[in-house]
C-alpha cells in the first residue's frame, strides 16, 4: 500500500459528478470488480454511486460543506465505517478527508494535521484515497479520466 502514497490525488475536476463516477470506474476496472460494488464517502454523500443532483445521501446539499454539516455527518460516517470495516476508503474533497481522519484518529492515534496536503494518505488500517474536487488536471486529448486512473492504479498492489 506504500504505492498509495505517490497516487496522484488531484483528478476529480470541479466536483464533477460525472469525474467521481469516472474515478471509480477506473478503480474498478484496475481492481476486477463491479464499480456498482465500490464503497466511497465524500462529505454529502455515503455508500453507492446515484444521480442525485440536489440533494445526496442524507440530505446535505453539495454545496453546504460548513462544520454544522461535518459534525452532523461524522457519526453516521462512523457507524458506517465499523459495519461495512472497508478494505479501502476512497475520499473525494479536503474537508472529507479531514472529517474521516478525525474519525479514525480515535483507533489509529492520527489527526487530521498529519496529512500531507496534496498526497494520498494510508492509515495503518485503512488505505486512503484522497482526490480532490477542485484541481487542475487535464487528461490527455486522447485519454479518458476513467483510462487515466486505471493507468495509475494499476501498479499499486492490493
Amino acid at each position: 500500500m506504500e504505492d498509495l502514497r505517490d497516487f496522484n490525488t488531484s483528478l476529480v475536476r470541479d466536483g464533477n459528478l460525472d469525474g467521481v463516477w469516472d474515478v471509480l470506474c477506473g478503480i474498478a476496472e484496475t481492481a476486477e470488480c463491479d464499480a456498482e460494488e465500490i464503497y466511497y464517502t465524500t462529505l454529502q454523500k455515503d455508500g453507492r454511486f446515484d444521480e442525485s443532483e440536489e440533494v445526496i445521501g442524507d440530505g446535505f446539499d453539495p454545496f453546504d460543506l460548513n462544520g454544522r454539516s461535518i459534525s452532523a455527518w461524522k457519526p453516521y460516517l462512523q457507524e458506517e465505517i465499523d459495519t461495512v470495516d472497508p478494505a479501502l476508503i476512497i475520499v473525494f474533497g479536503e474537508a472529507s478527508l479531514r472529517a474521516v481522519v478525525d474519525i479514525l484518529s480515535v483507533i489509529e492515534d492520527e489527526s487530521a494535521d498529519d496529512i500531507p496536503s496534496g498526497e494520498t494518505y494510508v492509515l495503518d488500517r485503512y488505505p486512503i484515497i484522497w482526490l480532490n474536487h477542485y484541481s487542475n488536471f487535464n487528461p490527455p486529448a486522447e485519454s479518458s479520466l476513467q483510462e487515466c486512473i486505471k493507468d495509475e492504479l494499476e501498479g499499486i498492489d492490493w
